[in-house]
């Protein structure tokens, strides 16, 4: 479930609806935004060779998965400064533990709180025009209250728009969208 602020959605032509995922099999549907994550993300024959995004994109904006920064701190910021010149229009940042699990998948684990506000941070430091994801796959591992607090966090911390991974009921999946409504 991804919540924005309506200035900062309007940016993307509306998040979170929309999404057209960029990957092996693209979807063959009208979209207002491309996203390109998981795996995806890190297929080297989707990374621009020539440093540029948009020959994916058709002129959408295009949301790209950074996985959890690709280290510390100051990987993220590297990861955001080079993302952004490739023409992402938003970057999702994540706190699980290496190895990254899909987030409705058992076994993953987060990353301290703190750890995961100073990356986005350091992202929100980097970045010039493109919106910073804070993710959370809190929600499997630490529960639903721990999950909206860490969302609440990284917005505390700059984060654009928060998005909790895994719902896993409707009453879950309300309880995040009331809390991040506005």
């Amino acid at each position: 479930t991804a919540a924005a602020s309506p200035e900062r959605g309007k940016q993307l032509g509306g998040v979170p609806r929309g999404f057209v995922q960029i990957g092996r099999k693209p979807q063959e549907r009208p979209a207002n935004v491309r996203w390109l994550r998981g795996m995806s993300a890190r297929d080297e024959r989707l990374l621009p060779a020539a440093g540029n995004y948009r020959g994916l994109v058709e002129g959408l904006p295009l949301i790209v998965y950074i996985d959890t920064g690709f280290g510390n701190a100051l990987n993220t910021q590297r990861t955001v400064k080079v993302r952004e010149r490739a023409g992402a229009a938003a970057l999702q940042l994540e706190d699980q533990t290496f190895p990254i699990r899909c987030g409705h998948i058992r076994g993953k684990g987060v990353i301290p709180v703190a750890e995961m506000v100073g990356k986005v941070r350091a992202a929100v430091d980097a970045r010039s025009e493109t919106l910073i994801i804070g993710r959370t796959g809190a929600l499997g591992v630490e529960g639903p209250q721990a999950a909206m607090e860490r969302a609440e966090a990284y917005l505390e911390a700059g984060a654009d728009i928060v998005f909790v991974e895994g719902p896993r009921t409707l009453e879950e999946t309300k309880a995040v969208a009331e809390r991040f409504a506005s």
